[in-house]
């Protein structure tokens, strides 16, 4: 047994959070189209949580939103994040900033007060994301998805 073992550590690398980094730019979007992602949740997973990594901001476009989200729910992940900036971007619950997707929120008291949650619907689908604006010319970064995968 390793000491790890004797800490109560798992070490057989089952149900692994994991990290992946997916890279986006604005010559994959067509006309404010949501765009598919060669990135495949495992059959069964549990999705904590999504990040947006500006590297080049976006400021041709009318808009310079975006959303994130599967193929079965576009928006899941995050809603209106702003790419008019260079940096990390997290999805907020804030009052009157709120991006969080409906996949990673929930509400709870059953009026309106929003918490976070994982979500366990997306095995199986695709990490897509959305221009809110036909318009992206400079739009560069990377999506950063932490999930558990149980298969």
């Amino acid at each position: 047994m390793s000491k790890l073992d004797e800490l109560g550590f798992r070490t057989d690398n089952d149900a692994m959070v994991k990290v992946k980094k997916v890279a986006i730019n604005f010559a994959d979007s067509v006309a404010g189209a949501e765009v598919v992602t060669d990135f495949v949740f495992p059959d069964k997973c549990e999705v904590i949580t999504t990040t947006l990594d500006v590297v080049t901001k976006e400021d041709d476009a009318a808009s310079d939103l975006i959303i994130i989200g599967n193929e079965t729910d576009p928006d899941g992940f995050a809603n209106a994040m702003v790419t008019g900036t260079a940096g990390l971007i997290k999805p907020s619950l804030a009052n009157g900033a709120l991006t969080v997707g409906k996949l990673l929120s929930a509400d709870e008291d059953g009026v309106g007060a929003l918490v976070p949650q994982n979500d366990v619907t997306s095995g199986g689908e695709a990490l897509c994301w959305t221009p809110a604006g036909a318009d992206f010319a400079q739009l560069a970064g990377f999506i950063w998805v932490m999930y558990i995968d149980l298969t």
